[in-house]
């Protein structure tokens, strides 16, 4: 596999994998609102419902899962994203599990991407935000490319989804999301795919720090600099 390229992207069908509602619009919202204008077919899995990402006393679990979904579903819609898929995981407990995993590789198998968004799992801190990145992060992305290799692409891994008709499926590219340090690859965001961006971000109303979390990753809150999407590529050879 290629580890290291600068070479242009043209997607055909995106996978998107995302630990909570918002993961994607902040950290990726720009390069997939891009491929989406492009005319790439782009699809979302979440795998957790977010239960515990509220400080509000006032709203049930049951009640916040609902809200994150809308969110997520208002969000992707702005975004041109044709489908977003829920994995339920609790939220703040995402292990890599067989049933996490399978959850992805059923994606994968039934859409049959050419290419994979997710979090890289060596993603421990991002000294740019100060923060230490979110255990769900970390796992989704050790789950996501595990799926991605060698499970979706083996027909006896989940041999029940392979007896259902889900064949195996080789995914060509994996684009990972991950720190400035770690990564081999660049997409300038054109203005428009900018404010599309900005525009689904805010559609999350309820977690209101995220939008300035994205300025600061993707730089636009530096007068005059384009923004940038930065990501670890891995292109596999099948």
């Amino acid at each position: 596999m290629n580890t290291s390229t600068n070479s242009e992207l043209a997607p055909k069908i995106v996978l998107a994998v995302g630990a909570h509602a918002d993961d994607l619009e902040c950290c990726a919202g720009g390069t997939l609102a891009k491929f989406a204008a492009d005319g790439a077919s782009v699809h979302y899995l979440v795998l957790t419902d977010g239960r515990n990402g509220t400080s509000d006393a006032e709203v049930s679990q049951n009640e916040f899962v609902a809200r994150r979904q809308a969110e997520q579903r208002a969000a992707a819609e702005i975004m041109g994203v044709e489908e977003v898929r829920f994995g339920s995981f609790p939220d703040g407990q995402l292990e890599n599990s067989e049933a996490v995993r399978r959850t992805i590789v059923r994606a994968i198998r039934e859409l049959k991407p050419d290419l994979v968004v997710g979090w890289d799992p060596g993603f421990l801190d991002d000294p740019a935000l100060g923060i230490v990145n979110h255990h769900d992060h970390r796992v989704a992305g050790e789950a996501t490319t595990r799926a991605v290799y060698p499970e979706a692409r083996d027909r006896l891994s989940f041999p029940d989804l392979y007896e259902q008709g889900l064949k195996p499926h080789n995914v060509r590219t994996l684009l990972m999301l991950t720190a400035d340090t770690r990564t081999n690859f660049t997409v300038t965001v054109p203005e428009q795919q900018r404010i599309t961006k900005y525009e689904a971000i805010r559609a999350h109303a309820s977690q209101g720090g995220v939008e300035a979390e994205a300025m600061v990753m993707d730089g636009t809150h530096v007068a005059g600099q384009p923004a940038v999407e930065t990501f670890r590529r891995i292109d596999l050879r099948g």
